[in-house]
């Protein structure tokens, strides 16, 4: 079992209005239960993300999450660049989350 001891607000960016008055905002969509973690510099290089500003996000394979969206968590702002999905996996099925941080730039 995994260890989630933070929690996630998960927006989706969606079209509000039509035609000329449309709009796009981020609409909250869930609370999730997760575990997020700085990327290890070495990682993050070789991803192509910048040091300090990667994150691995780890949830139930349940979590409505998807790519592109952005979370709040441990205090700050991430948006979600791939997901890795664990799952029939022993120990426990899973997902990993790759984010990037919005702090800092």
């Amino acid at each position: 079992m995994l260890l989630l001891n933070h929690s996630a607000k998960v927006f989706r960016k969606t079209q509000v209005g039509t035609g000329i008055s449309r709009k796009y905002g981020d609409i909250p969509v869930s609370v999730i239960k997760c575990l997020a973690q700085p990327m290890s510099d070495k990682d993050a290089v070789a991803n192509g993300y910048d040091i300090g500003q990667a994150y691995t996000v780890y949830c139930d394979v349940n979590a409505d999450v998807k790519s592109g969206d952005k979370l709040e968590v441990i205090g700050m702002i991430m948006y979600v660049q791939g997901i890795k999905r664990y799952i029939n996996q022993p120990p426990v099925s899973h997902l990993e989350l790759t984010c990037t941080s919005a702090e800092g730039k």
